[in-house]
């Protein structure tokens, strides 16, 4: 018996749920990154403050590269985006609440709150398909057949 009979090589892409999570992923990074970029035209009168706009920005560029190695069906990438997105979700809360209290309204920052939610749920129901996609591409590797996967 062969290592590759009981291989289904298609599933070493990923799954509907591996794409619908890297794209979500991406749409909250960008909507990230345009907020960080709003925030850099904002004067803020704490010094600490001057740090949202930096950690908006960050999180935008960690959560486009996830996105990226997410629609690769790669794991450690929907178990980092299923963190950083969460991360990003409480980021997202806290700065909302402590803005709209002080005067700073945002669509799209308010549309990133909900963003990074639905990334961190379809990023964490990714995760056991982009196992199964790297186990598969783990075999079709030991079997000398890598794919460019």
């Amino acid at each position: 018996m062969h290592a590759l009979d009981e291989v289904d090589i298609s599933l070493a892409t990923g799954t509907w749920k591996v794409k619908a999570a890297a794209s979500v992923l991406g749409v909250a990074g960008v909507f990230f990154g345009f907020t960080g970029i709003q925030l850099f035209l904002v004067h803020f009168r704490s010094e600490w403050l001057e740090l949202v706009p930096w950690a908006h920005v960050a999180l935008a560029v960690a959560l486009v590269f996830l996105a990226a190695m997410t629609y690769r069906a790669r794991t450690w990438a929907a178990v980092g985006g299923t963190l950083i997105g969460g991360l990003a979700f409480l980021m997202a809360l806290v700065w909302q609440g402590y803005a709209m209290f002080h005067g700073i309204f945002s669509l799209l920052g308010l549309a990133s709150v909900p963003a990074a939610l639905a990334a961190t749920g379809l990023a964490a129901l990714a995760i056991s398909d982009a196992a199964r996609a790297t186990a598969v591409r783990k075999k079709l590797h030991e079997a000398g057949m890598n794919l460019g996967f």
